[in-house]
């Protein structure tokens, strides 16, 4: 699995734009490759700060530095949610 990409996907839904942008594709291609990565930050602050570290980590320049699979993304995902108190319809957490 791509954890990168899913990284990119979440920041970018979280934010509202994607980590890095410019109006050249190779630019871009460039900065995902030696940029560091973007604060997450929005508007409101609302972003926990658990969830915060698993979008970096996510994003994390060396494959070695990111989950190693989707199922320590998902651990890591639920942890976010138990820290910041978030609920959902859809929980199947304690």
């Amino acid at each position: 699995y791509d954890i990168y990409s899913v990284g990119c996907v979440m920041f970018e839904l979280l934010t509202g734009k994607p980590p890095y942008r410019h109006r050249e594709l190779e630019r871009v291609l460039e900065m995902h490759l030696s940029q560091p990565v973007p604060e997450l930050v929005v508007a409101n602050g609302s972003v926990p700060a658990k969830l915060s570290e698993v979008v970096r980590k996510c994003l994390a320049k060396s494959a070695a530095d990111r989950y190693q699979n989707m199922a320590e993304l998902e651990v890591a995902l639920c942890e976010a949610q138990v820290e910041a108190k978030l609920r959902t319809t859809w929980d199947d957490l304690p």
